[in-house]
């Protein structure tokens, strides 16, 4: 089991693996994004991901049948840039005959 990790350790572990993030500021209100997340999966909980990127939150449905098969193969996470937001999907309700 391990402890939800606070901001600022977060930032310190981004600061540690992440040559992008050596300057970042332990404290600041720096947004923390997918690319992120998914250091913090990798690195912190040890859990690999797969990646993945969108024009916009509408754009999923598009991705659903990729995204189930990796769910089901991999069984890992999938973190999705879409616009400017950022998602972890664990788990997908999809329905292969209407490909919603």
């Amino acid at each position: 089991e391990v402890a939800v990790p606070s901001i600022p350790e977060i930032q310190r572990l981004l600061k540690r693996i992440d040559e992008a993030h050596k300057d970042l500021e332990i404290g600041s209100k720096k947004w923390i994004g997918t690319v992120e997340g998914m250091y913090l999966l990798q690195e912190y909980l040890k859990v690999d991901c797969k990646m993945m990127y969108m024009q916009n939150a509408s754009d999923m449905a598009s991705q659903g049948a990729e995204m189930l098969e990796h769910l089901e193969r991999e069984g890992t996470p999938i973190m999705m840039c879409a616009g400017m937001y950022a998602y972890t999907l664990v788990g997908l309700c999809f329905d292969s005959e209407t490909g919603e």
